[in-house]
């Protein structure tokens, strides 16, 4: 089902009990503000149906899981834009991490920028072969959109922490290496592996753990203040689209 018609998020659930939530947009799944928007609206229905033992948030295709936010928008460099953006992109990521569900990203090709930050929200990360992970946006002066960075410090070694910060992209296996990957699945196998691991989750026991988990402090607070400091004139919008489409 699309989400709002616009084809750009895609909610079904297959007959295992498990919900995909397949971000579908031109140009590496990038996020824009109608994705943002779509995938709120996604994650309330699945809150509201009790049959759902699983939420797979995954990409269409093979090339990416997603490249992260628009980087072809000229809107960047508005900074009331950016704190939409950022609200959004939070209200969205402390809904992954708060649901009552096993939340698991599947993640075949990129998963860059916003999109890494919401594979990170996530309560698990499984990845094809080829897939690689990172926040090169940071290098051209796209800043987080959903304050989990700070988190990678506390939930990953500090090297994860360190390579994540510089934008280095990194292979999947390395990202298993630090922990940021659960499971890399060769590249032949990865639909009917991943469909198979999702399967094998037990979601009750999945979800109680969960719950023992304290809950996170962060709040928006810190993030939005730095919106109303930092130089939106640092954005280099061409350049970083220019190097996504070079990936």
């Amino acid at each position: 089902m699309d989400i709002s018609g616009r084809g750009k998020v895609d909610l079904k659930k297959d007959e295992n009990g498990i919900v995909w939530i397949t971000i579908s947009n031109s140009d590496g799944n990038t996020i824009d503000i109608e994705v943002l928007q779509d995938l709120l609206t996604a994650l309330a229905d699945v809150m509201e149906d009790e049959a759902t033992r699983v939420v797979a948030l995954t990409g269409e295709g093979r090339r990416a899981f997603s490249v992260g936010y628009n980087g072809s928008c000229v809107r960047l460099n508005d900074r009331s834009f950016l704190k939409n953006i950022y609200s959004l992109g939070f209200s969205i990521s402390r809904a992954l991490q708060t649901l009552n569900l096993p939340v698991i990203s599947v993640v075949d090709g990129l998963a860059l920028g916003m999109g890494l930050e919401f594979a990170l929200s996530t309560d698990m990360v499984i990845a094809s072969d080829h897939s690689r992970f990172g926040m090169p946006d940071l290098k051209f002066g796209l800043p987080s959109f959903t304050g989990i960075i700070p988190e990678i410090m506390d939930r990953f070694p500090s090297q994860a922490y360190n390579r994540i910060i510089s934008g280095e992209i990194m292979s999947a296996v390395e990202a298993k290496a630090m922990g940021i990957v659960s499971s890399v699945i060769p590249d032949k196998d990865f639909s009917r592996e991943a469909a198979r691991f999702l399967k094998e989750i037990n979601p009750e026991l999945f979800s109680f753990y969960k719950s023992m988990r304290s809950s996170s402090s962060r709040s928006s607070t810190v993030d939005r203040l730095f919106f109303d400091v930092y130089d939106t004139s640092k954005i280099k919008i061409k350049d970083l689209y220019a190097f996504r489409n070079s990936l």
